[in-house]
């Protein structure tokens, strides 16, 4: 049997490295799911989950509930009503989008840090989504990664919706999040 000399060594090191490179550059693309399509739609508002992630839904009484699980915990909550929930905490987010106004709103009930955000259609018909989420230093990330799918649609008929490719709004939180 032959004995790897350097030059040999060092070829596989850097054919390794390559490979390591080219695994690490697909799984960055992946992680920007403002760019793939959805995968969940909640009342004329649509998100994309990320790998390994799943959700139940619950229809009690009159609202849709939804919850967004990853690696066995709930990653976020939300909820499809007929009217606005009033937050008790400062509005931080304003944003009007694709028939949306889209309010964003940051708080510490118990020292617990949350992020609430309600998507209110200009068409009452559509529903207005509440998500919201507990965003401590470990779980931002992940919630970030979540909401970077997060995009209004436009309704096309009743049992139609036109959702963008692309959310414009997604990243827009993200930034939103990532400010103290």
């Amino acid at each position: 049997m032959m004995r790897p000399n350097r030059s040999n060594r060092a070829a596989l090191c850097l054919t390794y490295l390559f490979f390591l490179w080219l695994g690490s550059a697909g799984s960055a693309k992946a992680m920007d799911l403002s760019q793939e399509r959805c995968n969940v739609f909640m009342g004329a508002v649509c998100i994309t989950l990320p790998v390994n992630a799943s959700v139940t839904f619950e229809v009690p009484v009159d609202v849709a509930r939804y919850t967004f699980n990853q690696n066995n915990r709930v990653l976020l909550r939300a909820y499809l009503q007929s009217q606005e929930d009033k937050i008790n905490a400062p509005q931080s987010f304003d944003e009007k989008v694709e028939g949306f106004r889209v309010k964003g709103y940051k708080s510490a009930p118990d020292g617990h840090p949350r992020i609430d955000i309600i998507l209110v259609p200009d068409v009452k018909s559509n529903g207005v989504v509440h998500v919201y989420a507990g965003v401590n230093d470990a779980e931002r990330g992940e919630v970030a990664r979540a909401l970077a799918g997060m995009r209004p649609c436009r309704r096309v008929s009743p049992e139609d919706l036109s959702c963008p490719l692309q959310s414009t709004l997604g990243p827009d939180i993200v930034k939103w999040l990532e400010k103290p």
